[in-house]
Parts: C-alpha cells; structure tokens; sequence
C-alpha cells in the first residue's frame, strides 16, 4: 500500500512540475513577444480566440484545443498585418501527442483577388491526400510546392519565374490569396526574427503581383 502511495504521489509531482514548466514557458512567450510590441509600435494580445475560425484552409480546421495567441497588429513596410501564434491538438489516439505549432501571419492587400494557395510539402499535413493542381516547368518547384486555384490563368500570371525563385530560396512557408488577405504560415512560433524575416517576405510576395493582375481581377490598380 505504501508503495502504491509513493507511486502516486511521484506522478502527481511529475504532472505539477510539467504544468509550472509549462506555465513558465507560456509567461516568458509572452513577455517576448510583447516586448517586441512595445519595440516595434504594435499593439498586443494574448489571446484572441475569434482568429481561431476568421480564416479558411491550413493550417485551421484541424484538431481540437484550438488557440490563437500573442497576437500582434500593426505595419510593414506600409501593409497592415496580424500575427500570432496559433496551435492545435491533433485528433489522436495516444494522450501525450504534442500539439501541432504554427507562426501565422495575416497582411492587408490593396484589393481582393481569387483564392491562390501555394503550400510547402514539408508543411502538408497529410501528403498521401495532397494533390498537384497546377503543375510548372520547374521539376524543382513542382516538387516542393503544391499550387492550387481555380483559375490556373491567374496562378500562371501570379507565380511567374522570379516569384518561383524567391519561394525556392526563402525556405518552409506556405502562403494563400484570399480575398483581402495574403495570409502565411510556418511550423513553430514566432521569433523576432524569423517574424521580421516572413513580414518581408509576404511583402515580397505582395511586389510581385503583376500590375495587370490589380487590373484584371479586381479593376483596382493599388498604384493609383
């Protein structure tokens, strides 16, 4: 009996000591990111659950516990944006199953356009049910992004050589067109600098657009 008392006061030790790490760890990502607010002119939350359903597709609609946290709003580069760390447990069958991470960042376009979707493979969750919509000359890319649109016209006049040879170079960022949002995501949280980093890459990305997209797909030039 005694044994079995020992046993259990050892796991419930284990369990406490788990949750003040936890604790702690969630406190210091806290006082980082709103330290970098305070730095940088933005404004932060730490917890905004209406981000969790605001935006279709990956990497939402997944699993349960949902969160959307640490936001931060503010400018880039003359684009507003929303960032913040979103997480999910994933449907399981074991209990100890860690939850799934991601950097999110939502910029502002100058006008709506059609849905593009361009997403990493290191970042799809289930590869087996992933397909390739839209294929390009390059093997390289094909193999590394899958491209989905309804409109393969305007995905082609999009993601044109020198876009393709900034996302080969840029790393694990998957990215979509939807409406007013250029919206981008990437495994794990947030670092000042891998922040700064996927801002100005999303402002790259928003560069890029041809001029007679704006005009074509939305009759709004954003340079007028």
């Amino acid at each position: 009996m005694e044994g079995t008392t020992l046993v259990s006061l050892l796991l419930i030790a284990v369990a406490v000591a788990f949750l003040v790490r936890r604790w702690l760890s969630t406190q210091a990502r806290m006082s980082l990111v709103s330290e970098l607010a305070a730095a940088r002119g933005w404004s932060f939350n730490p917890d905004e659950p209406g981000l969790v359903g605001k935006w279709p597709g990956e990497p939402f609609g997944r699993g349960d516990e949902r969160s959307a946290t640490n936001v931060l709003r503010g400018s880039w580069d003359g684009r507003k944006f929303i960032a913040f760390d979103y997480s999910y447990q994933p449907f399981r069958v074991r209990s100890d199953k860690p939850p799934r991470r991601f950097g999110v960042i939502a910029m502002q376009l100058p006008a709506a356009l059609p849905w593009l979707e361009v997403e990493h493979e290191k970042l799809l969750v289930n590869p087996v049910e992933a397909r390739q919509d839209i294929r390009f000359e390059s093997e390289i890319f094909n193999r590394t992004f899958r491209i989905t649109s309804p409109d393969e016209k305007y995905a082609r006049a999009v993601i044109h050589p020198r876009l393709m040879e900034l996302l080969l170079d840029r790393g694990e960022f998957g990215w979509r067109i939807m409406d007013e949002h250029l919206l981008g995501w990437y495994a794990g949280t947030h670092t000042p600098t891998e922040l700064e980093r996927r801002l100005t890459l999303l402002t790259q990305i928003a560069n890029h657009i041809p001029p007679f997209i704006w005009r074509d797909y939305t009759n709004t030039d954003p340079r007028t």
